[in-house]
């Protein structure tokens, strides 16, 4: 199944209180299918999303890593 297959197969028990319909797209393609806004502002606003939830994810990892120590492999090794 699509990701657009997989939110209208749980349209009907679809509700932002549960974990599983706060999915990055998953409230963006309910809103399509509700005829809130087209498939494209609806993937649209998915990919923007997913970008704004990978930049928590680094300042996350960055902000944690600051006293973490360097390590270099010697060069020629993978």
């Amino acid at each position: 199944l699509g990701a657009l297959d997989e939110a209208r197969a749980n349209l009907d028990r679809y509700d932002t209180n549960l974990s599983s319909c706060k999915a990055i797209g998953a409230p963006e393609l309910v809103s399509h299918l509700r005829g809130e806004r087209t498939l494209s502002a609806a993937k649209d606003a998915a990919t923007i999303a997913t970008r704004q939830f990978a930049k928590r994810q680094r300042t996350w990892f960055r902000a944690r890593m600051k006293r973490w120590t360097r390590v270099s492999l010697p060069s020629g090794r993978n």
